[in-house]
């Protein structure tokens, strides 16, 4: 493996596959290729530290020819092989040497409705490290009712963090996938509430564990919205809290919306999931007769939360990657004469975005509201060689 030091072009000594092969090498992902997923990361930084370019790399092998390439280019003078590589990247060859790099190895924990059990990685750092929860969404409720129907939807989940954290032999990861919500009866008239899903949490038992004492780090979840009759208000489920949260930074789910007695029929979008810049964004309150929007991830910064009555689940986050960051809520939708039946409401987005709440306008027919959004666990590391060696700082 090239590491290139901080403001230096010094090159290291490659270290051996055996050295870091297991557990660090990219791990096989699920059927649905979304959980238990091994990324490396690369930042380069400038002098005053600006963040220059990100990029995530899902093999050590990739990563490995990307620092090599890299050396090669500033060792050579700019007469490497592969100087279109860093032209398509960098965009100014010019800035390579003005830039230090820096290596962070993220591991991804979703879906898996149980706890997975964890090993100590053979190159984990306890001085550079974080641990990241995402709680789930909670289930949006439906009521199937013609008319006379105010429901609620479902509350974003938590958000916590714990740095540089002493890793025991062993942790247990607790995530669940999503949070489903039950499926009215066909030919019934029927009310039901949002299903609360479980804290997302990094603990170290996997059994009789005591809160806050056995956690690393715990999110909470974002409870169920409620599915109430013509003389009660819409309620939404509230977000997950930071009473039912671990780590050092902790951070509330929005709740779903909320809607007024003085009508009826109405289904109001769910909270989105906390982040770590904010708390998550609250469902839009409702009025009148009709749908409202569900609310953003992170406070604008994650996922967008579904417009109410669009046929669409709240947004996806991506602060952590690409692929992993706080959900936005799903919006709430009515169901009226002139859209198909039966059909489903608007879940919540990857991670934890609550789901929308569904009513009945008309002959119109939902079968199902929005489930919550999954929970997540981020382990983000510095890594270290078997010689003591740490990878650049990467300021956790």
């Amino acid at each position: 493996m090239i590491i290139l030091q901080p403001y230096e072009n010094r090159i290291l000594v490659p270290v051996p596959h055996l050295q870091w092969r297991e557990p660090s090498l990219s791990q096989p992902r699920d059927a649905l290729g979304n959980q238990n997923q091994t990324r490396f990361r690369v930042r380069a930084r400038l002098h005053d530290g600006h963040i220059a370019w990100a990029g995530w790399f899902d093999d050590r092998d990739e990563l490995d020819a990307f620092y090599w390439d890299l050396a090669q280019h500033i060792g050579c003078g700019g007469n490497a092989p592969n100087l279109h590589h860093f032209n398509d990247v960098w965009g100014d060859p010019e800035l390579l040497p003005h830039l230090s790099f820096e290596l962070a190895t993220q591991v991804f924990y979703s879906g898996n409705n149980n706890y997975t059990q964890v090993n100590r990685p053979n190159d984990w750092d306890d001085t550079f490290n974080t641990a990241r929860a995402v709680g789930p969404g909670g289930g949006g409720g439906i009521r199937t009712v013609a008319s006379h129907s105010n429901v609620g939807g479902g509350g974003g989940g938590a958000f916590a963090q714990t740095a540089n954290f002493t890793f025991p032999t062993r942790l247990y990861v607790f995530t669940e996938s999503s949070v489903v919500t039950p499926t009215a009866p066909s030919g019934t008239n029927s009310a039901i509430d949002g299903e609360t899903g479980s804290a997302s949490a990094l603990s170290t038992k996997n059994t009789g564990v005591v809160f806050p004492t056995d956690y690393i780090v715990c999110a909470g979840p974002g409870a169920g919205g409620k599915a109430e009759g013509r003389a009660t208000s819409a309620v939404g489920g509230a977000g997950g809290t930071t009473a039912a949260s671990v780590g050092a930074l902790k951070r509330a789910g929005g709740r779903g919306g909320n809607g007024a007695v003085a009508d009826d029929r109405r289904a109001t979008g769910g909270g989105g999931a906390a982040g770590p810049d904010a708390n998550g964004g609250n469902g839009t309150n409702q009025s009148g007769t009709g749908a409202s929007k569900g609310g953003d991830g992170n406070g604008g910064n994650g996922g967008t939360g579904s417009a109410g009555g669009a046929e669409a689940d709240g947004g996806d986050g991506s602060e952590f990657d690409p692929a992993h960051g706080t959900g936005g809520g799903g919006g709430g939708f009515q169901f009226t004469d002139t859209q198909s039946s039966p059909a489903a409401g608007n879940s919540g987005g990857k991670y934890g975005g609550g789901g929308g709440g569904v009513t009945r306008n008309g002959s119109g027919r939902a079968t199902k509201s929005g489930n919550g959004g999954g929970s997540l666990i981020v382990l983000d590391y510095r890594p270290k060689t078997s010689g003591g060696f740490n990878m650049p700082n990467m300021g956790l």
